[in-house]
């Protein structure tokens, strides 16, 4: 309804009018009639509805294989050791556990490819890592595999910053940290537990000439860009 004095438009059971206050005595039919207006309003003002997330079945039945097959390693490693004196169980569930996390890496929706190939590198790494700890620990891993890896990553992300000029900022700041990557490969390589250098050292002049190759053909946003991160 609508006060007689100021003419608004009312709707509330009280009796005055909340603008010039006067008394306004309300009928059932009116009361009623404003309810039912107050629902509709209310009810065109509910938010959407949406529909429940289904569960990945192809995911959860990775998980759950992955954990079966490194329990029955685990069992049987355990039933042999005595005969072989070799924990192969540990090779066996990195191995799966990698498996499950590269299906689930890159069909996430969440990550970035930037940081899915970081990702993908680390896990990697550690998966070579047990291997060689596991085989007689004589760093070649972190010798041989680990720096060619990180040329492939940089490799990698130099094409994908090259190719998509849009998202400058992005593989900008991936790029400077496969640089610091490369950087503690090569640093690591002083320590005279590792044996082969040159790969590293290999590793840390790819990703300098890369870096600098970029700095010279590329766009000013990604020069900009790359100054802003080594704060010339």
């Amino acid at each position: 309804m609508h006060c007689p004095s100021c003419g608004i438009e009312i709707l509330t059971q009280n009796g005055f009018c909340p603008l010039c206050g006067i008394y306004i005595q309300h009928t059932e039919e009116q009361t009623s009639a404003d309810s039912d207006e107050i629902k509709q309003r209310t009810t065109a003002c509910r938010y959407p509805l949406y529909k429940e997330k289904k569960p990945d079945t192809v995911k959860t039945s990775i998980f759950f294989t992955t954990c079966v097959v490194s329990i029955l390693s685990l069992f049987i490693n355990y039933l042999t050791f005595a005969q072989n004196h070799f924990l192969w169980s540990l090779i066996v569930i990195s191995s799966v556990f990698f498996i499950y996390k590269t299906v689930f890496i890159w069909t996430s929706r969440v990550y970035y490819i930037g940081s899915k190939l970081f990702i993908q590198f680390f896990w990697s790494a550690q998966l070579m890592i047990v291997i060689d700890l596991l085989t007689g620990l004589s760093f070649w891993s972190f010798s041989l595999v680990i720096p060619w890896f990180s040329v492939g990553i940089t490799t990698t992300l130099t094409i994908l910053a090259v190719c998509n000029h849009k998202n400058y900022q992005e593989y900008t700041g991936y790029m400077t940290a496969a640089f610091f990557l490369s950087l503690v490969l090569f640093c690591m390589s002083l320590f005279p537990f590792i044996k082969v250098k040159w790969p590293s050292w290999a590793a840390m002049l790819y990703a300098i000439l890369t870096l600098f190759g970029l700095f010279l053909f590329s766009r000013k946003q990604f020069k900009a860009e790359l100054k802003k991160r080594f704060l010339l």
